[in-house]
């Protein structure tokens, strides 16, 4: 599942999480939300529930300043939170960018002592996750939960354990009835 947002509002706040008007029979949108020159405008969170985004936010359970993951899979989660939660957002390159700035982590400019949060979409080992927080850390800030909309695999618990993360994931293979790779 990915979010594609059809407006994107420089720095708005949430008004409402739900809208009570459909847009298209049995379509509503996730976040309607007002600008700061008080305009409303809608936000559609299409592939992705508000409530989805809402879950990543409880089962953190502490403030955080940013949030974000590998790039592709963690990008649409990442954007969503940030909208909902008003924290910043970044993605975290397979590869440094070969030119300018060299950079792993593009979006927010994370800094030392910085809470994040770490999402990815489908984890199957962890690897990926644990690569961004590698490259979070050595920014200097404190990845203080990982999460994951779905999580395929006994494995990635026992990495992030291993690693004194706290792992919640949305959903595991056991809840939509597959086995565990």
């Amino acid at each position: 599942m990915f979010l594609q947002p059809a407006l994107v509002l420089p720095r708005s706040t949430v008004e409402h999480l739900e809208s009570d008007r459909d847009i298209l029979p049995g379509v509503r949108p996730a976040v309607v939300v007002r600008d700061e020159l008080g305009a409303g405008a809608l936000l559609l969170l299409d592939l992705i529930p508000v409530g989805q985004v809402l879950d990543v936010i409880d089962v953190v359970g502490e403030p955080f300043d940013a949030v974000g993951g590998p790039t592709m899979g963690a990008d649409a989660l990442a954007h969503g939170v940030s909208v909902v939660s008003g924290c910043s957002w970044f993605s975290v390159r397979k590869e440094p960018k070969g030119h300018g700035r060299g950079a792993w982590i593009e979006g927010a400019r994370l800094v030392e002592g910085d809470r994040v949060v770490i999402v990815e979409d489908v984890v199957s080992t962890g690897a990926s996750l644990l690569k961004a927080v590698d490259k979070v850390a050595e920014l200097g800030a404190v990845v203080v939960a990982a999460t994951a909309l779905l999580d395929r695999s006994p494995v990635v618990a026992k990495r992030f354990a291993a690693a004194g993360i706290n792992w919640a994931p949305l959903l595991t293979w056991a809840d939509i009835g597959i086995e565990p790779l």
